[in-house]
């Protein structure tokens, strides 16, 4: 399984412990803190909403280098932090 997956598959879990008002489980917060680290100190509802956004930039740059659309590492780089920012 991709990292991103797992990753999707994480926050969701935390997502739904949160809506069951249940204490999300420190080992998946600490993965997503780990995934998304800028947001490591953000709720852990928003920490989960961002690695899940990171997640979908990751597989979207991936898919773009796999067809040559994106030349370089820093681009994709750049590209992952500014749609994080937006």
């Amino acid at each position: 399984m991709s990292e991103t997956i797992a990753v999707m598959r994480t926050a969701l879990r935390v997502v739904t412990a949160i809506m069951d008002k249940v204490e999300p489980s420190p080992s998946d917060a600490d993965e997503l803190r780990r995934f998304a680290p800028k947001h490591a100190n953000d709720p852990l509802d928003l920490l989960a909403c961002k690695a899940v956004q990171k997640a979908l930039a990751e597989e979207a740059t991936a898919r773009a280098i796999g067809a040559q659309k994106i030349p370089s590492t820093k681009f994709r780089a750049e590209l992952i932090d500014g749609l994080l920012e937006g």
